[in-house]
């Protein structure tokens, strides 16, 4: 069976999310013992968010389904266990070996290699995620066609690789969404949070853009588009 080329890879460059879909959101109830959604202004000590990060959320939905012709957009997430923190003490690697170190039969000594870390996670965590399929304007197929593999992947819990919150060691289970489960009762500024990463396939440079998130009644939500740290900054409340 040939392939469609215009069922491959497509260029998103340029492209911007809808301001509405006309679906619905999604809606998964996704959960773990442990998750870590590292922030950025602490480049030794891991120090997680006090709630996912889209970008990591999007990614924990690639887990269970995933294609070219279709990003997920993050719309909001539910909190639905109280925020509690556990701190964790390992050692680490500090560096690798190059593979033209490995080559020449340099000796690579772990012990002087080896750093300790620390890292600052949530723990006991469970939040329902309101996500839509942003299909490519070129891709064949309709957004309910994914919609609908979606939900069959998470009711008999099939996924690509093992979902996880944040860092790959938090592995997660994703669930069909439980109505019963409400947000905790909390409201608080959560300030600068991660919106997105983006990548420069030619340079292999990343960039990232930025919201001001607050956490309302229990629910984050999330705006369509990111903005760079200066003007998130300016913008702040």
């Amino acid at each position: 069976m040939s392939a469609d080329p215009r069922s491959s890879h497509h260029d998103w460059t340029g492209l911007v999310p809808p301001a509405t879909f006309g679906f619905p959101p999604l809606r998964v109830i996704v959960q773990a013992d442990t998750a870590c959604f590292t922030r950025a202004e602490f480049p030794s000590e891991r120090v997680s968010y006090s709630v996912p990060t889209p970008t990591a959320l999007a990614g924990t939905l690639s887990s269970v389904f995933w294609k070219p012709q279709f990003r997920w957009v993050i719309e909001s997430v539910d909190v639905l266990r109280p925020i509690r923190w556990m701190t964790q003490q390992r050692n680490e690697v500090g560096d690798v070996q190059s593979l033209a170190k490995a080559a020449s039969g340099a000796r690579y000594d772990v012990e002087d290699m080896r750093v300790q870390r620390q890292t600052m996670m949530l723990r006991d965590v469970a939040y329902r995620i309101h996500a839509s399929i942003w299909q490519h304007p070129d891709a064949e197929g309709t957004p309910a066609k994914w919609r609908d593999q979606f939900n069959r992947r998470v009711a008999r819990g099939a996924y690509f690789r093992p979902p996880y919150l944040g860092m790959r060691e938090h592995v997660a289970d994703v669930l069909p969404d439980d109505p019963v489960l409400r947000p905790i009762a909390s409201s608080q500024d959560l300030g600068l949070v991660l919106h997105t990463i983006a990548y420069d396939e030619a340079t292999g440079a990343e960039s990232y853009d930025w919201f001001h998130a607050r956490l309302e009644h229990g629910s984050v939500a999330v705006p369509r588009r990111g903005a760079s740290l200066a003007d998130t900054i300016a913008g702040a409340p």
